[in-house]
């Protein structure tokens, strides 16, 4: 536990999840009834698939990581490329650090 307590004081420290957040719920508070994407919905009975619920999703465990961070997860409303998390918001150079370990290119 000691470690873990120096590890965390120790790390690069930023308000960029605090900001995503606040920017996340923000979104949320502005389209309160957007609806949720149909290929993320779950489908456990075959009415809700034959409604499309779940069609076109990939499980990425399934298809060898291959789309990594690239589908959608939020409503139209809140807009299809939208992200809430700003890499200039971190510490120089840790941003890119943290997206390549996510899979993904820092856009800054």
């Amino acid at each position: 536990i000691a470690q873990a307590a120096v590890y965390c004081a120790l790390a690069p420290k930023s308000c960029a999840v605090y900001r995503a957040y606040k920017a996340a719920m923000r979104a949320c508070a502005d389209e309160p009834h957007a609806p949720v994407p149909m290929h993320i919905r779950n489908a456990p009975t075959s009415m809700m698939k034959g409604l499309g619920y779940g069609r076109g999703y990939v499980y990425n465990p399934d298809s060898g990581y291959q789309r990594g961070c690239v589908e959608g997860y939020l409503p139209t409303e809140l807009g299809e490329n939208r992200t809430f998390f700003d890499p200039a918001d971190c510490e120089s150079g840790y941003a890119l650090r943290f997206c390549e370990a996510a899979g993904r290119q820092s856009q800054s």
